[in-house]
């Protein structure tokens, strides 16, 4: 199997447009320009609004490397990765939804790739050139409060990973499957799932869990799968449901050309220079703390209620994309009557959110509210603001700030869209 110490890992849970990390040190403040449409608020005159805020569209890091390419294009992949409850509505519970990079121990983010991909499998991933990855896994019911897998739960965690050509994957997988199998040779054997004669499968028997790894294409799905009991039927089943899933995803999934994944633009749909940003100097777009989705993608980080609540309000939306940093979010919508009626939707989509009078100077713009159903160490205040075809979230525990956010981060979408 791929993904290991999977029980360890929990969900990153980050609710749509604004709950978010608390703010780090904040930025100076810069000056308030742009020419603002009929009707739209002259964000010249905000300069005494916004604190120390900057009011200036983000600074998005764009190097244009390899390593940052594949962190894009894994997050493109996350588009086209079936979700467990597509596989099986009971899986319905996520709680581990990642980008996998080739990241190596001493970058930042080492320990991630080193935690998504046992041991034995990645010489064999570095050995055949993986081009980015995501991983997915659910149950039917939620982790313990110890963050382990549930006694008589089904699970699944499934990897996708991209690989230079379809020779490539075909051996990564096969290799992978069977250096998983040699870890225990004398009690592993070789499985068959139905209607997948290719797939490379083990078990072991008496033991209510089973692997399989399959090229499909340029592709490598890996899926591991927990049974209440040891029923390879059962086991083998739940695995050809997911590649039934899958498959059908990826042979749709337009895979950048390899020779241009280090040209993948940070953020090409501009999301990312609209949203408000504490952290100095800008943002780099990495996949884990700095990311963006289409629907598909960002409901993998949602909660079973979240995406119920929450995925017709942005498909009727034509949501385009979904950003999150640790200051917020920001939205693309189809049109501007899309984005006004997904504000509202989305606030009214819940009974938790009080709301109150929104900053005077953006009152047209923006909805606030307190979050009544915050986590206690998140912030309990939010702010949703609308700027033409864009939807952005700002939260914090003082409605000072609060303000001070809101009315910046209407500056910052209009001056990202005014320069």
């Amino acid at each position: 199997m791929i993904a290991s110490k999977f029980a360890q890992h929990s969900r990153r849970k980050r609710a749509v447009f604004g709950i978010v990390l608390a703010a780090a040190t904040l930025s100076a403040c810069g000056t308030v320009s742009g020419t603002p449409a009929a009707g739209e608020p002259d964000v010249s005159t905000f300069d005494n609004e916004i604190g120390d805020y900057s009011p200036e569209p983000t600074e998005v890091a764009d190097p244009r490397t390899q390593t940052q390419g594949i962190a894009l294009e894994s997050m493109r992949l996350g588009d086209a990765v079936a979700a467990p409850s597509d596989i099986d509505p009971t899986l319905d519970d996520n709680w581990l939804s990642r980008v996998g990079t080739v990241l190596t121990p001493d970058e930042a983010a080492g320990d991630l790739y080193n935690n998504l991909f046992a041991g034995v499998a990645r010489p064999v991933i570095e050995r055949h050139g993986m081009l980015g990855g995501f991983v997915v896994s659910g149950s039917d019911v939620p982790l313990t409060p110890e963050g382990d897998r549930a006694a008589n739960s089904s699970t699944i965690t499934m990897t996708v990973l991209r690989f230079p050509d379809d020779a490539a994957a075909e051996a990564a997988a096969r290799e992978i499957d069977q250096a998983d199998f040699d870890e225990a040779r004398d009690l592993n054997q070789k499985v068959q799932i139905p209607g997948y004669p290719e797939a490379n499968s083990h078990w072991r028997p008496n033991i209510a869990s089973l692997a399989a790894t399959t090229a499909h294409g340029p592709f490598v799905v890996d899926v591991f799968v927990f049974r209440p009991a040891p029923d390879l039927n059962a086991l083998t089943g739940m695995v050809r449901k997911a590649y039934d899933a899958q498959f059908p995803l990826l042979d749709e999934f337009k895979a950048t050309p390899e020779d241009e994944i280090a040209d993948l633009p940070a953020d090409p749909y501009g999301v990312f220079e609209r949203g408000l940003s504490t952290s100095p100097g800008g943002i780099t777009v990495d996949g884990h703390e700095n990311w963006a989705y289409g629907p598909k993608g960002f409901a993998h980080f949602l909660s079973k209620d979240d995406r119920e609540r929450l995925l017709p309000l942005l498909t009727e939306a034509g949501v385009v994309q979904v950003s999150a940093t640790k200051d917020g979010s920001v939205i693309e919508a189809r049109d501007d009557a899309a984005t006004t009626k997904l504000q509202t939707d989305v606030v009214n989509s819940t009974d938790t959110r009080k709301q109150f009078d929104s900053p005077a100077e953006i009152k047209d713009s923006t909805i606030c509210f307190e979050d009544t159903a915050a986590e206690p160490d998140g912030p309990q205040f939010g702010c949703y603001v609308r700027y033409r075809t864009y939807l952005a979230s700002v939260t914090s525990d003082d409605k000072k700030d609060l303000s001070e956010k809101a009315i910046a981060q209407y500056a910052v979408l209009a001056n990202s869209t005014l320069r």
